[in-house]
């Protein structure tokens, strides 16, 4: 039995340093494996919301959005 597997490679701490913060490098990784969960984007944009401390939401939103974004263009 032959399997397909998708792979897709790139610096998630370099982004999460560019969304602001190196410790939002596992936001970076949600975001890029997002497109391939059974979770809708908005519950997971507002799960960060609610679980992050307030002064690093913005930061992981955009944490988020770096690794959904270099996905999709891979």
């Amino acid at each position: 039995m032959s399997e397909k597997y998708i792979v897709k490679a790139f610096n998630a701490d370099e982004l999460a340093f560019e969304a602001g913060s190196r410790l939002s490098m596992n936001v970076v990784m949600v975001g890029a494996v997002s497109g391939y969960l059974p979770i809708p984007k908005e519950t997971l944009l507002e799960s960060i919301k609610a679980l992050v401390p307030q002064k690093m939401v913005e930061v992981n939103l955009r944490a988020f959005e770096a690794g959904k974004q270099k996905v999709e263009e891979s």
